[in-house]
């Protein structure tokens, strides 16, 4: 960052800040944070949706630090709109230009440090609180009996009751809710003009935040003991909550979600961050039990692998998936190893390893010792693991994998696999370095430039509740490996970039101009389709978000046809149409649609049409008729594909052949052939004669035979 504009920066922020003290210090803390907590956390279901109040729980707990050391105090200054309205501003203000200074930041290697650190000063959450409260209940819920003998309370009911109490927080506020509404409505009717606003607008937002303030002492402060034993209510109130007693300035507040008042009721700040918290806490007390923690662990590990199993289920199916698989140790002559999982869809073979080791909140601000070790342990380990199996695969020709709980084999020949992809399944979200591996090498990590495709359970939970199909999901991990790769450096964390994957493929000429240089650094948008998903699922919010592909109609429809093909050549196909970006895409659907009307001038007339790719080494050729048996029709098709492979120096020929009567399917035969390409005399020799014997039969302006009737040099000539 450029020094001037971290002095004015820091210059803003420290006038925030001393504004904000000033603002706050004689009135009611207790109140204040209550209702700061109502206005800013409990947001309308559009408000809820991208990054626009993302600011809101770093914005709660700067204020929070500002008032915890009065509560209790006894103050007369009211509580008033306006306050509210300049509290808010200055809030927001301290937060956007607070900034970690870069005095110990100054080298090349420390940007991965820096960068952690100032995105932990803002972002709250690892997941949406749904899947965090889901990863307790399932993994430590299932030692409920341990923690309450060695903590006095279980995670399962500790979430279970967070749950409820957010749950009759939301149904408090919905009904004061109108009345909010109205007091707005009321005084932006009637006072609106006056002098004393300067539009109605400011008119309704003071009557609405007035009624707000008067009304929030129905819904906050929560009085845990309503819903937990005493001893049960205090015991989390040690694990989680600060109060005025225990609270010191150095204290780091995101760690203490729990405000405890003078009254020994409580609020609370961000949901999401709430949840790791609560996770974070049961497992250090797990972890202070060495054979506990043992057998902890061991199940964490199990549950992970199962999870992903029925995740990957949504995409694939099952029986193209296999889990703890068994083979022998290509580094030893007797050994026996294991691979987790296993996804054989075709010629694709993906290869999970799962980790599960804790990603420190250390690691998560930037500690450079903790982030190594927690990487290698969730993510290098996982690949070392899949070099090996790939090993194992490229040293035979014909190789076999047992299930170690089954008598399910995974067996395949070598040469039969082309595309290989090792994943590391991480159970825990990595701030967004999964995506951007080849960063660790400030660390001293993957020097060689080899990378696994890295996700947490959470995201991969998430877009495989898109509407995707696999070759669609293969392609995803083929372009998200391909910009670890790429000059250009690409910034977003995984559901922003599969959000844009879904909308461009990634491809660049689909991001930016074909004149327009691509730029050094490509940022993403934010993954709020996701948030309208979870808001869906709700029920906050009536309709779903569109998480399919961005594709043209055309190709639409032959992705649905070819997805119920059980052959290798049409899921090559799909995954190679993919590929393309959007302008060849829609050439390819307007030949189909052109070639679909074809009426021949006489029977047995094929109209073909050749669209080269150079930029991919690809060629897709598409031939017509509505008269030849399927059985003609398929040979023509082949014939083509590979004739015209070696005719455009291309590596990959597809071919589609078009039934122009009638029938419920675009393409009724499809070929595929990939190899890369070689001069060969004899196919040159073939190639020159035919098309020296049409032009002698054919000439240039004469009508095409096709039964186009355009001319031949502007139609089959052409192809």
């Amino acid at each position: 960052m450029n020094n001037n504009i971290e002095i004015l920066w820091q210059e803003k922020s420290d006038a925030a800040d001393k504004k904000l003290t000033s603002l706050v210090t004689h009135v009611n803390a207790e109140k204040l944070l209550s209702v700061a907590i109502g206005y800013l956390c409990f947001l309308d279901a559009e408000l809820q949706v991208g990054d626009q109040f993302g600011k809101h729980p770093a914005m709660i707990e700067a204020l929070a630090k500002k008032l915890i050391p009065n509560f209790g105090s006894s103050t007369s200054s009211p509580i008033t709109p306006l306050l509210l309205t300049e509290c808010y501003n200055l809030l927001e203000e301290y937060v956007q230009f607070k900034t970690v200074s870069t005095i110990d930041y100054q080298t090349q290697d420390d940007q991965i440090e820096y960068s952690l650190l100032m995105a932990s000063e803002i972002i709250r959450g690892n997941a949406y609180p749904e899947q965090t409260k889901k990863r307790i209940i399932a993994i430590q819920g299932h030692f409920d009996r341990w923690f309450i003998q060695n903590g006095g309370l279980a995670p399962t009911k500790v979430v279970e009751t967070i749950s409820s109490i957010i749950k009759d927080i939301e149904e408090k506020y919905s009904a004061q809710l109108k009345q909010c509404i109205d007091a707005g409505n009321k005084l932006k009717n009637h006072l609106g003009k006056s002098q004393d606003f300067e539009n109605i607008n400011s008119a309704y937002a003071y009557g609405y935040l007035k009624k707000l303030i008067s009304n929030m002492p129905k819904i906050l402060p929560i009085k845990l003991e309503s819903y937990l034993t005493t001893a049960e209510a205090d015991l989390l109130k040690q694990l989680i909550g600060v109060s005025k007693d225990n609270y010191h300035e150095d204290i780091l507040i995101q760690r203490y979600p729990m405000y405890i008042l003078s009254s020994g009721k409580v609020l609370f700040s961000d949901l999401s961050n709430l949840l790791d918290v609560i996770w974070e806490k049961f497992d250090l007390m797990a972890r202070n039990d060495t054979k506990f923690y043992q057998r902890y662990q061991k199940y964490r590990s199990k549950w992970l692998e199962e999870e992903c199993v029925n995740i990957l289920q949504r995409v694939f199916p099952k029986n193209c998936i296999y889990e703890n698989l068994t083979y022998p140790d290509p580094d030893k002559d007797s050994g026996i190893i294991e691979l987790d999982i296993a996804v054989k869809y075709g010629p694709f073979l993906i290869l999970f390893e799962a980790k599960s080791k804790q990603f420190r909140f250390e690691s998560q601000r930037g500690n450079k010792k903790t982030l190594k070790t927690d990487i290698i342990y969730n993510v290098i380990e996982a690949f070392d693991q899949n070099l090996r199996t790939i090993k194992y695969i490229n040293s035979n020709t014909h190789v076999t994998f047992k299930e170690r709980n089954s008598e399910r084999t995974l067996s395949f020949a070598t040469n039969s696999i082309q595309k290989i992809y090792p994943i590391s399944l991480s159970l825990f979200h990595l701030s967004g370095l999964g995506c951007e591996l080849k960063r660790l090498k400030e660390l001293g990590l993957f020097l060689d430039n080899k990378y696994p495709f890295s996700i947490c359970l959470e995201d991969l939970d998430l877009i495989t509740r898109a509407k995707i199909f696999p070759e669609a999901f293969l392609h995803y991990i083929e372009k998200r490996l391909q910009i670890l790769s790429m000059e250009e450096e690409w910034y977003g964390d995984e559901l922003s970039l599969f959000s844009a994957y879904l909308d461009t493929r990634l491809i660049p000429s689909n991001l930016f101009n074909a004149q327009q240089a691509l730029p050094d650094f490509i940022y993403t948008s934010s993954s709020s389709k996701f948030d309208e998903l979870m808001l869906y699922e709700r029920g906050a919010i009536d309709n779903p978000p569109d998480l399919a592909p961005k594709l043209p109609d055309c190709i639409k429809k032959i992705t649905s046809e070819f997805t119920n093909y059980h052959d290798d050549s049409a899921k090559w196909i799909l995954f190679s149409l993919l590929d393309l970006d959007n302008n060849a895409l829609f050439a390819i659907e307007h030949a189909i649609k052109d070639l679909s009307n074809y009426k021949p001038a006489f029977p047995g007339k094929i109209r073909k049409c050749v669209i080269p790719f150079k930029s991919t080494k690809t060629v897709i050729s598409l031939i017509a008729s509505n008269d030849l048996a399927l059985s003609d029709l398929q040979n023509q098709n082949q014939g083509t594909t590979v004739i015209e492979k070696y005719r455009h120096k291309a590596n990959k020929s597809i071919g589609l052949g078009i039934r122009c009567n009638g029938s419920h399917n675009i393409i009724s035969t499809a070929c595929y052939i990939s190899f890369d390409w070689e001069y060969e005399p004899e196919t040159a020799k073939l190639i020159n004669n035919k098309q020296k014997n049409i032009e002698k039969k054919v000439g240039r302006n004469s009508p095409c035979p096709c039964g186009s009737k355009k001319k031949y040099k502007r139609c089959c000539l052409r192809c």
